[in-house]
């Protein structure tokens, strides 16, 4: 039961970093022609996500470290 919690967080904290690497993957072209034209080539929300992911990322350590303290 415990294996199956772990793998169902792992899985929810890693959705967004793979949906961001996904949007990045299918915009990249676009987002180089942003850049060569002056403008940002990243949009506001994938900025935000990111560092929304990142915490989704620390949080899935932290319950590593809790379901087993050694």
């Amino acid at each position: 039961m415990v294996s199956m919690g772990l793998v169902a967080v792992f899985l929810l904290c890693h959705s967004l970093r793979l949906s961001l690497d996904a949007h990045e993957l299918l915009t990249l072209s676009s987002a180089n022609e942003c850049r060569a034209a002056g403008r940002r080539g990243v949009p506001a929300w994938a900025i935000c996500a990111v560092h929304v992911s990142h915490l989704l990322l620390a949080v899935n350590s932290a319950v590593n470290l809790v379901s087993f303290p050694g």
